[in-house]
């Protein structure tokens, strides 16, 4: 389990890569994300482009106690359809951190 504190949500930035694309390594979180394998390098240039992304925003899901990195949150922007209305997708990576409410 974690600290309790509760979490705090961080832009996913370059220095979340390496730890998120070691989460990305296993093949059930991949099936349940319907995510593709990336290499590292492809992970990286996956990560600028989010970033720049206009219909996605990408946060990472930190411990706010200790700022380990359990998870992220994305928001899916569908303007068109349905103005000032997102879809939200929510993963938590860190098999530990899974059903703390």
């Amino acid at each position: 389990g974690g600290g309790g504190g509760g979490v705090e949500l961080v832009p996913y930035r370059e220095e979340h890569v390496e730890t998120y694309h070691g989460w990305m390594e296993d093949e059930v979180l991949r099936e349940e994300t319907c995510s593709e394998r990336l290499s590292l390098e492809e992970e990286i240039d996956m990560q600028k482009s989010w970033a720049k992304d206009t219909d996605k925003v990408t946060f990472i899901v930190l411990d706010a106690e200790t700022k380990e990195m359990v998870g992220d949150i994305n928001l899916f922007f569908y303007e068109e359809d349905a103005p000032y209305s997102a879809e939200i997708n929510v993963m938590i990576a860190q098999p530990s951190r899974r059903r703390e409410g």
